[in-house]
């Protein structure tokens, strides 16, 4: 969460699929006010250390409307490449649950761990 002055001016929410590893971003948000200060790409940074420190996943997952041009420049700014969702193949099969109908509508943008750590293991 980013605040000023007790005002919460951003967040990001994360989730795991365990055993997989495989954790999504399942929410970044900043306030309109403060849009373009760098806010959203240090809650991102955050994540990525988080996870990687923590949590030693394999993958981070990010939805991101296609229209959404700032978040989308960010995310692959950041190293995020778009892949195919949801996942086919081995190890894909009938226990997934189906995918959310708000991950159909959006681009997933996949980063992998913990290489994408260590780049920003140093800095916020």
């Amino acid at each position: 969460m980013a605040r000023v002055h007790n005002d919460v001016i951003g967040y990001l929410r994360l989730s795991c699929r365990q055993p997989s590893g495989i954790w999504t971003i399942r929410g970044l948000a900043v306030h309109q006010s403060c849009q373009g200060r760098g806010i959203g790409g240090r809650l991102l940074r955050l994540a990525i250390r988080y996870t990687g420190e923590h949590c030693r996943g394999r993958q981070l997952l990010s939805f991101v409307r296609p229209d959404n041009n700032i978040s989308m420049h960010l995310h692959l700014g950041l190293g995020f490449t778009p892949v195919s969702w949801p996942p086919s193949g081995p190890g894909h099969g009938r226990s997934r649950p189906p995918a959310a109908a708000s991950e159909r509508l959006h681009t997933c943008l996949a980063l992998t761990l913990p290489a994408a750590y260590s780049r920003y293991s140093s800095s916020t």
